[in-house]
């Protein structure tokens, strides 16, 4: 039997495969449907601030609900790895404060960002390959 590491090792590598063979068209599709829901979510309307993320290709892509927050007047802020393993969380000052970091992940700018701290974070938007309902 293989232990809990490998099995989920091999698991996302199933579910990249099943990924792979989504069109782009499908995997947005997929994304704003799954975003919908959580805007639906009593979490997502009660929340002030909102710590989110860029996707990477074929994880969920929160974009949508990224627009939705901003338009209701939320803050939307996007972690930032730092040096030494730390973690920084930033709201930028503009769609165009990001810049390309470590894997071409699209992080915001630090020197175009305000710093928040993680007791002001309300609804945290993880990303994921893969989950099963619960």
């Amino acid at each position: 039997m293989l232990d809990v590491v490998s099995q989920k090792k091999e698991l996302r590598k199933t579910i990249k495969g099943l990924l792979r063979q989504k069109s782009e068209v499908a995997l947005e599709s997929e994304s704003i449907s799954a975003c919908k829901r959580i805007c639906e979510h009593e979490q997502f309307k009660y929340a002030k601030t909102i710590l989110a993320y860029n996707a990477i290709k074929y994880e969920c892509d929160p974009k949508y609900l990224v627009e939705q927050a901003m338009s209701l007047g939320k803050t939307v802020a996007f972690p930032l790895c730092t040096e030494n393993g730390g973690l920084c969380l930033c709201v930028p000052n503009n769609e165009n404060a990001f810049i390309s970091g470590k894997f071409g992940i699209k992080e915001p700018d630090i020197n175009n960002s305000i710093i928040i701290d993680y007791s002001s974070i309300d609804l945290i938007i993880v990303p994921a390959i893969c989950y099963d309902k619960n």
